[in-house]
């Protein structure tokens, strides 16, 4: 038989539109969707070859003598995508929606019934600058050229709006993802020579700088021999030379510690009857700073000496701050 292409890709876009796994259609009722959507007559033999052709090369599947599109994703996979959707923070709700419902067109399941299922919170913090997915288009050829940028950030205001703040020229190197945001990392040369991050989602422009060529990134204090894959370890997003860090650790607490930081540390002391262990480990110290705030009643700083003395300043001016707030509701007298 002699298969015309267009008579394929109209079958295809009848299964496409009309069928799912879980709704397989007949061959009579393609044949209905071909005339009345297509206005295409194909006769049932035909019909039946062109069928048994796309199964063959693995385009259609026949269930019961019921016909679908092959699937493009597992059920699993799907609810893997659906949930990623939802939360992430970087797509502004509409555009989830959008995506959804394209999602739906070529999966090959009928997601209705897993959307039912899947509950999201529409007042999170999600993201209203739509530009995001623009800017990772323009930064990724930026770097393909080896071009310097200008960036124009922006931050809400006390109105609860977005407003551009300063605009100026950095070399960018990398995009990266970290807890639902992406993050431009990049040489600003304001506060130092070294590597620096940038928060897409608080960016309002962003245009190449054709005729500059960005910085080499071998140039940057620290950054010799950097590696992208050392974020992953930081709790947060600071980038600068690990140090090496020693505490004690409420020993219920160590499934916190390894969530944040992973299981590249040492124990040094681990008493079984006491509730404290003493352990070692390497990271940047301003990250290391922010999580013993966090978690300041279950770890006690022990090295190196700069960090536990910035630690103590930080809790000396809080205690002389909220000491205020409570004189003035009558304590202390």
């Amino acid at each position: 038989m002699n298969y015309r292409k267009e008579e394929s890709l109209l079958i295809l876009t009848v299964l496409h539109d009309h069928a799912t796994k879980q709704k397989p259609i007949e061959r009579s009722s393609i044949t209905f969707y071909l005339e009345t959507d297509h206005n295409e007559k194909i006769g049932s033999k035909a019909l039946g070859r062109y069928l048994e052709m796309l199964m063959d090369r693995g385009f259609v599947e026949c269930h019961n003598r019921k016909y679908c599109i092959r699937p493009y994703f597992t059920l699993e996979e799907i609810q893997i995508i659906l949930e990623a959707l939802y939360t992430s923070r970087q797509i502004p709700r509409p555009a989830v929606k959008t995506i959804i419902n394209k999602i739906g067109k070529i999966a090959g399941h009928d997601i209705g019934k897993y959307l039912k299922h899947l509950y999201y919170i529409e007042n999170v913090n999600y993201t209203e600058n739509t530009k995001v997915p623009e800017w990772l288009g323009i930064i990724d050829d930026a770097i393909e050229r080896n071009c310097m940028i200008r960036i124009t950030t922006c931050g809400y205001d006390m109105k609860k709006n977005l407003k551009s703040i300063k605009t100026y020229e950095v070399s960018p190197y990398y995009t990266y993802v970290d807890k639902s945001r992406y993050y431009l990392l990049c040489h600003t040369g304001h506060h130092s020579n070294g590597l620096e991050a940038r928060r897409l989602d608080r960016i309002s422009n962003i245009k190449i700088c054709s005729r500059t060529s960005r910085k080499p990134l071998t140039q940057l204090d620290g950054c010799e021999h950097f590696e992208i894959s050392t974020l992953t370890k930081q709790p947060y997003m600071f980038i600068s030379k690990p140090t090496t860090i020693t505490l004690m650790i409420n020993k219920h607490n160590i499934g916190d510690f390894i969530d944040w930081f992973g299981k590249d540390f040492s124990v040094l002391e681990n008493d079984g009857e006491s509730a404290w262990a003493k352990i070692r480990f390497q990271n940047c110290e301003d990250s290391a700073f922010y999580w013993f705030l966090q978690y300041g009643e279950k770890v006690i700083v022990k090295h190196p000496a700069s960090l536990v003395l910035r630690l103590y300043r930080h809790h000396v001016k809080m205690v002389k701050k909220y000491k205020a707030v409570l004189e003035d509701f009558g304590f202390f007298e």
